[in-house]
């Protein structure tokens, strides 16, 4: 509805309508969900764990990728070792997103490369809903209250590198986001809970 009272704001500045019907319209207020992310102490258990079972290993190794670079599921399925490039000494991915075509840089972690060898750089990916199923059985054998889905990943390292102080205009272009408001918005609850940490230490 905001929308379409933006369109017809529209057409009466410029007069092809005489009035609107939205003038006494008022929107609702939208309401953010939380973030939904690991912490540092529940992502060390999940790597800890082994299921004995190697679809569930599997989908663990997968999502520890996304929690390691910030890609979503559909980024990460279509990762090829080419996108592997050589920066200054140091291997980043370097890719665009898959959804927006927003190019994004991320460093290759020691972590994510060694889950990439394992499959000889080719995940066998199955569907998303199937991924988002299994991960709830994680989510439970783990004991995590939050629900575990493959967005979490991706949420899960940006949180992460907010909450350790990598910058936020990294942080934006590390996940591929369209311009930095869209990362303040997203993370602004994160951004917040950092400047109360950082001010303390400054208190001292």
């Amino acid at each position: 509805m905001k929308g379409v009272k933006m369109l017809f704001k529209y057409a009466v500045d410029n007069e092809y309508l005489g009035y609107t019907p939205f003038l006494r319209h008022k929107s609702k207020k939208f309401i953010k969900k939380p973030i939904l992310f690991l912490t540092e102490e529940e992502l060390a258990r999940l790597e800890a764990k082994d299921f004995n079972s190697p679809r569930l290993d599997f989908v663990k190794d997968f999502f520890l990728l996304q929690c390691y670079s910030g890609m979503s599921f559909a980024d990460l399925c279509a990762f090829t070792k080419d996108s592997v490039k050589l920066v200054e000494d140091r291997h980043f991915i370097v890719r665009y997103r898959q959804k927006t075509k927003v190019p994004f840089i991320v460093p290759l972690l020691c972590k994510a490369e060694l889950i990439f060898e394992k499959y000889n750089w080719k995940l066998p990916v199955k569907c998303n809903q199937k991924m988002n199923c299994y991960l709830k059985e994680i989510a439970d054998i783990c004991g995590f209250s939050l629900e575990l889905t493959t967005h979490v990943g991706r949420k899960t390292f940006a949180t992460l590198s907010l909450s350790m102080g990598v910058p936020i205009e990294t942080v934006s272009k590390m996940v591929g986001h369209t311009n930095i408001k869209q990362t303040l918005d997203a993370y602004a609850d994160v951004l917040t809970s950092k400047m109360i940490q950082d001010m303390a230490i400054l208190e001292g």
